[in-house]
This record gives structure tokens, C-alpha cells and sequence, in this order.
């Protein structure tokens, strides 16, 4: 059983809406623990994004968890957008290490995200997650997130005005 216990949260699509998702591996396993395998989801991400016109303003990918932070103008595809990811990386993933069948990811998370704070707040979030989870010690030292996408100057004047109040350390990952 995993270690998530048996909750399985309730999604609810709109169109025109800004989301906030979260995929995670099942039991939280580290499978996607090396670059290879990190530019594998990212790439997943981007193609899944591509296919199904979601378009993404902030993403992070982790070993055991992804970020992103995105708009879609139909919300019927926001789970047509996450199997396209999952379906493609579990089975990509399992070729790479040579495991036939193994089930790589729990589930999802989706939320949406509420005005303007809570939108900037939230991609700060997804920035400052690999110093959260202690993969570096400032943002620009993780190369698999959106971070490098914008200009440096911007990405401080947004963390200034929007900060994570409640941002802490986790080492648990």
C-alpha cells in the first residue's frame, strides 16, 4: 500500500482557469534521480503541454514530484494533459531501468489558482521548491525548472513582492 494513505482528491475542470498541479511517484520513490531521467519528464511535460494546449508559466521537476503552474483554455483537458505525461514517462522510465509493469506515479493534485497574490505566490512556490527539498541552496543552482526561463531581475522583484510566508526547509523530500 502506498504511504499516502487511500485519499484520492476530488478534481473539478473548468475552462479558461489558471491550475496549479502536482504529480507524485507512488510511495514517494526517488525514480526520476538523475538528469537523464529528470529531462525525461521534463520533456514529457512539454510534449503532454504541446498535444493538449496547456500552456505553462512556472514548472519544477523533482525525484519524487513535479510542479506546474499553468492555464488551459478548456479544463476538460487538464487530465487528458497529466495521463499524457504519466502514461508516457511510466513507460519510458521502466524501459531505462528495465522494469517491465512497475507503477511509477500515485496520483495527482490540482487546485486552482485564486487572483493575482496567489498566482505569484505559487510560482515562487514551484521555483523555490528544489532549495525547499535541499537539491541546491539558492534557485539558480537547479537546472530542471522554469527559474532560467525569465530574466533575473523580474524573478527578484516578484520574490520580493510576493513571498512564500510559510516557506521551510524539508528534508524529508
Amino acid at each position: 500500500m502506498s504511504s499516502h494513505g487511500t485519499h484520492r482528491p476530488l478534481h473539478c475542470y473548468h475552462g479558461g482557469n489558471l491550475y496549479f498541479l502536482t504529480g507524485s511517484t507512488w510511495n514517494r520513490d526517488r525514480l526520476f534521480n538523475d538528469n537523464l531521467k529528470k529531462s525525461l519528464l521534463r520533456d514529457c511535460i512539454f510534449e503532454s503541454a504541446d498535444k493538449y494546449v496547456v500552456n505553462i508559466s512556472s514548472w519544477v521537476v523533482l525525484e519524487n514530484h513535479y510542479h506546474v503552474e499553468c492555464a488551459v483554455a478548456d479544463g476538460k483537458v487538464v487530465p487528458c494533459f497529466i495521463q499524457g505525461i504519466h502514461g508516457r514517462s511510466s513507460k519510458e522510465l521502466n524501459d531505462i531501468d528495465g522494469i517491465r509493469g512497475r507503477k511509477i506515479w500515485y496520483q495527482y493534485w490540482d487546485s486552482f489558482v485564486r487572483g493575482e497574490t496567489d498566482y505569484w505566490k505559487r510560482f515562487n512556490y514551484v521555483h523555490q521548491n528544489p532549495v525547499k527539498h535541499g537539491y541546491c541552496s539558492r534557485m539558480e543552482q537547479y537546472e530542471f525548472s522554469s527559474y532560467h526561463e525569465y530574466d533575473r531581475s523580474f524573478l527578484d522583484d516578484c520574490f520580493e513582492k510576493y513571498p512564500i510566508i510559510d516557506f521551510v526547509v524539508d528534508n524529508d523530500g
